[in-house]
This record gives structure tokens, C-alpha cells and sequence, in this order.
């Protein structure tokens, strides 16, 4: 499971203090950290669902916020890194679809310049014509090493039609592209994030909150950074009363 950013630049400390890493593996010699995610609240992230099992590295069990140097914590001032107490999957997530869940945390994060939860869609009305995606991925699709700094890249969000006849019925999305499901990409290549196993956020910045509001989950594409190849992201207002309900009850 590595993501991957594709035309990205490096995040400035402070600029997404909402931004988790999250780590697999029982002790330190083990540790592995394959996918992002976004604090939403003092205890609780929000990542996509396939994050929650690191395959041989076994459940996510870690996270890290407050961090721009996945490797290098020396002379991160912020950082801070939380046990996993539990970890929600959707009720309804199967293969490509629903694919969004919650790590509720053992302790609560100490809320500092460094480290903020972000704020959700809750109005579904996306007036931008564009969002930014961040994450620790790779930044070549035939790159082998992860990156290691946090990368943000601007993707333009991509029309339902559009993105439909990109991703048509198949057996892991029956339906084709599902409402609970949007689009964001560079039409003509060159920037993407790719491998739907970033879990990190997609994102717009609120003018009148001076803050992030998470628009989607990144999810899984097809072919990262070519023309023609948007990637797929859960939209976060389809399961606002979900994750109300768990974060919020």
C-alpha cells in the first residue's frame, strides 16, 4: 500500500495541521507508515477504508500528526504520535465502494498551531472549480522509494460525466461511479494522486473559517498522472451522518 502525488510541492509547517500518518506493526523495529488521513476531532481521523488493514504489516495501530518529515522527527516541534483504540470501518464498504473509515484514538490529540482538525462538508455544495490532495506518496509512478516530506498538489474536480465514462461498471464497481463517489484529476496529466491507498483528504480552503474543509477521501484511480485518468474519492458530504454519529453522537 503506497500512495502516491504526482506534480507536488512541499506543505509549509502549520499549513495542514489536520494531516495524520498513519503507521502498522506491533513495535518500532516493524513500523511501517503506507497511508494519510485528517483529524477531525480531538480522538477521531478520518482515513479511507482499505487503509485499515496494512496486509502483513497487520491493522493500522498508529498515527502521527504534526509531522512534514515522515522519517525525520527530530526536529519536528509539533509532532505528536497516538495509539489506535479502534477502528470503524463504513457498514457498507465492499471493494471500491464505501470506502471510508474512522480510527477513534486512545488519547485525545493536544490541539496546538501544529496540529487542528479540520472541518467536513456538511452542505455537499462544492462552488470550486478546484481542491488540493496532500500526502507522503511517491512522486513518480515508477519510483520505487516513498516520499519522504509531505506533498499538496492542486487537482481540478472533475464532472460526473465525465468521470463516468473514465470508470464504467466493473467487478469491483458495479455500478460504475456511484454518487457517494467523486472525481479530481489534471485532465491533461501531470498531476495526480494515484494507488487509492492514500486515504488522505481532498480538500478547499474556507475563506470565512480561515481553515480546510474535507471534500473527499482519496480512494483508488487507474493510471496515475496519465491524460485522461482522474482518481476517485469518497465524497465526504454522502456519509457526513455516519461519521456524525460515531464522532458527534
Amino acid at each position: 500500500m503506497v500512495p502516491l502525488i504526482i506534480g507536488g510541492e512541499k506543505v509549509k509547517s502549520k499549513e495542514f495541521p489536520h494531516m495524520a500518518l498513519i503507521g502498522y506493526g506491533k513495535t518500532q523495529q516493524t513500523r511501517a507508515w503506507m497511508c494519510g488521513g485528517s483529524l477531525i476531532s480531538p480522538n477521531y481521523v478520518l482515513t479511507a477504508a482499505h487503509c485499515l488493514d496494512g496486509g502483513s504489516k497487520g491493522p493500522a495501530r498508529w498515527v502521527r500528526l504534526g509531522i512534514l518529515n515522515m522519517k525525520n522527527l527530530s526536529n519536528a516541534l509539533g509532532a505528536q504520535e497516538i495509539e489506535v483504540e479502534k477502528r470503524i470501518f463504513h457498514p457498507h464498504y465492499k471493494l471500491k465502494m464505501n470506502d471510508i473509515a474512522l480510527l477513534k484514538l486512545k488519547t485525545n490529540a493536544n490541539i496546538t498551531q501544529y496540529v487542528r482538525p479540520a472541518c467536513l462538508d456538511d452542505t455537499g455544495l462544492i462552488k470550486e472549480k478546484s481542491a488540493i490532495a496532500t500526502g507522503w506518496g511517491r512522486t513518480s509512478f515508477d519510483s520505487v522509494e516513498q516520499n519522504e516530506y509531505l506533498l499538496k498538489v492542486q487537482l481540478d474536480i472533475i464532472d460526473k460525466s465525465t468521470c463516468s465514462a473514465v470508470f464504467q461498471p466493473s467487478l469491483y464497481m458495479p455500478n460504475g461511479l456511484e454518487d457517494s463517489m467523486m472525481c479530481a484529476g489534471v485532465l491533461s496529466g501531470g498531476k495526480d494522486t494515484c494507488n487509492g491507498d492514500s486515504g488522505g483528504p481532498l480538500q478547499t480552503f474556507s475563506d470565512i473559517y480561515c481553515m480546510y474543509r474535507i471534500i473527499g477521501v482519496t480512494s483508488n484511480g487507474k493510471f496515475c498522472g496519465f491524460a485522461n485518468s482522474p482518481a476517485i474519492y469518497s465524497r465526504v458530504f454522502s456519509f457526513i451522518p455516519w461519521i456524525e454519529s460515531i464522532v458527534w453522537p
